[in-house]
């Protein structure tokens, strides 16, 4: 049974679930806000935010850990580290986990979902069922991807796979099967899609107020749609070198450079695959190859190598073994 309060003005609507009729006062993890669309004429059923205190939650599952992350389920906003533990705001289907470094260095992942309930403990299985869900739901409102979103493999059974990764360090894996959401194809469904460039929490996670500091500018995400899958073996038949980039990298506390090349008006074939023409690519290549071959701006260059969706420059060919100058 439903219970509808109206307010006075008639634009807002309040609901709460299986309350006798004389309980005087509802309780705010059942309430729900029915808000007026001037614009269409209608109501829009929305759960209003709960209130969580995170410090409670840590303590009743024995974690010491402070450090919580928190995927909007809504719009896949992105809040690297939650403040205001005490009286954190979340709403229904919101996704969080904890950050605990083990006792081998590494941090492990302990994952939650907020309920009508609060927030209870979960699995990673369950958080790409949620999230899956509200991805395609966010497409069909919206044309293209949710921040932080893009095609990691198309498998050959029609299926594929969408990766959430809001930055280097965390993803989420999502896969959907042909007719799942009655989506007869769903490579096509999201094929060719942009993403929202901007994390959606940017705009709202309030910062500690204090002197004004310049930040370091990161390279922006790669909000590019793929033209091939990840994973796979290719070709690059030909391609004209634009620009070059020296790329420091780090592993094991040993510091090593490799060289992106800017690849733009050529030809590209995946294995067992026909010729495509491709307009831009880039290929990372080690900086013994690059002392070996020597390539040059504007060069025209064959390559082989294995895909790969990279966060700042979008398709990307790595594992490079075999690279020669055509011209």
């Amino acid at each position: 049974m439903k219970i509808r309060q109206i307010c006075p003005t008639l634009k807002h609507q309040y609901w709460a679930d299986s309350f006798p009729l004389f309980t005087p006062i509802l309780s705010w993890r059942n309430i729900y806000l029915n808000m007026w669309d001037e614009k269409n004429n209608v109501h829009i059923l929305k759960e209003r935010p709960m209130k969580v205190n995170l410090f409670e939650v840590k303590e009743e599952h024995g974690y010491e850990s402070n450090w919580w992350k928190h995927i909007r389920c809504l719009d896949f906003g992105f809040i690297e580290n939650v403040r205001n533990m005490g009286s954190y705001i979340v709403e229904e289907n919101d996704i969080l986990w904890l950050n605990q470094r083990a006792p081998e260095g590494f941090f492990e992942k302990y994952w939650f979902i907020a309920t009508d309930m609060g927030v209870e403990r979960t699995n990673k299985s369950e958080i790409s069922e949620v999230l899956t869900k509200s991805l395609v739901e966010f497409v069909r409102a919206h044309g293209k991807m949710p921040f932080g979103c893009s095609i990691f493999k198309e498998f050959k059974n029609k299926s594929i796979q969408i990766n959430f990764e809001p930055n280097k360090f965390d993803k989420v894996v999502m896969k959907l099967s042909p007719g799942e959401f009655d989506i007869e194809d769903v490579q096509n469904f999201f094929r060719g899609l942009i993403s929202v460039e901007q994390n959606p929490a940017e705009s709202t996670f309030e910062e500690d107020k204090g002197e004004d500091k310049p930040k370091p500018k990161a390279k922006p995400r790669s909000t590019k749609p793929s033209i091939f899958p990840s994973g796979e073996r290719i070709t690059i038949n030909k391609g004209e070198i634009k620009e070059i980039e020296k790329r420091k990298q780090s592993y094991e506390g040993r510091e090593f450079y490799q060289y992106i090349l800017h690849l733009i008006n050529g030809i590209y074939e995946l294995e067992g695959q026909p010729e495509i023409d491709f307009p831009e690519v880039f290929a990372q290549i080690s900086e013994s190859l690059y002392d070996k071959k020597n390539p040059q701006v504007g060069d025209i260059i064959f390559c082989k190598g294995r895909t790969k969706r990279d966060w700042t420059y979008g398709d990307l060919v790595h594992n490079i073994r075999t690279l020669n100058i055509l011209k």
